[in-house]
């Protein structure tokens, strides 16, 4: 197996693993999902505050 080889199975894998993989970590919800949810309820414009860390949505 190449180098490039096993760089596309890695992409391959990594976006099934958080696109479609239920995790029981995160309540049943891929990583993607959890994400998407967390986006729409912690939007920038919706915190009632200056955040201190640096959070890229």
């Amino acid at each position: 197996m190449s180098l490039e080889d096993a760089q596309q199975k890695l992409i391959v894998w990594k976006h099934d693993y958080n696109s479609y993989r239920p995790h029981s970590s995160l309540g049943n919800l891929t990583p993607n999902k959890l994400l998407t949810i967390v986006k729409m309820t912690f939007s920038r414009k919706s915190l009632p505050f200056k955040s201190r860390f640096s959070i890229k949505l």
